[in-house]
């Protein structure tokens, strides 16, 4: 029987840090428009910026995609929650996007999908890449 896992801290859950990647969408994202639902699809794109982090940054910037990958290590196997930033009072679109091997399980401001957000999980590691629009690098698992 699955059980629920008590509140992990996403920064001892991710595995010594994490690559930033930053791509270009310039159009793509402007103030007072709903983002088309393939805005955090970069994955046919190049970035412009990678670097290794031990830290996940807002992004300020609403042509760009701030893209944070690593693995998240599930302590116990159990029922995982994920959720993220439903809005970002700094900006008024807000838009970000959360996968586990490369399933989409948390997906904010931007329409056309509806991921799962609670998944079981064996204890291990899973591959994480939290896509960020204009939005905070808030990140919470329970």
């Amino acid at each position: 029987t699955p059980t629920a896992i008590a509140p992990l801290s996403i920064e001892t859950a991710l595995e010594s840090g994490v690559v930033q990647k930053v791509y270009s969408q310039p159009g793509k994202m402007l103030y007072g428009y709903v983002p088309p639902k393939d805005l955090l699809d970069i994955d046919a794109l190049k970035p412009s910026l990678e670097r290794l982090s031990n830290h996940m940054f807002a992004n300020e910037s609403n042509e760009s995609i701030s893209v944070y990958e690593g693995y998240f290590k599930a302590p116990t196997d159990g029922i995982y929650r994920f959720d993220t930033d439903k809005q970002d009072p700094d900006h008024d679109l807000y838009c970000n996007q959360l996968r586990l091997n490369d399933q989409v399980i948390v997906q904010r401001g931007a329409p056309g999908r509806t991921p799962v957000s609670a998944v079981f999980l064996k204890a291990g590691y899973y591959r994480l890449s939290f896509r960020l629009g204009a939005s905070s690098p808030r990140l919470e698992v329970s």
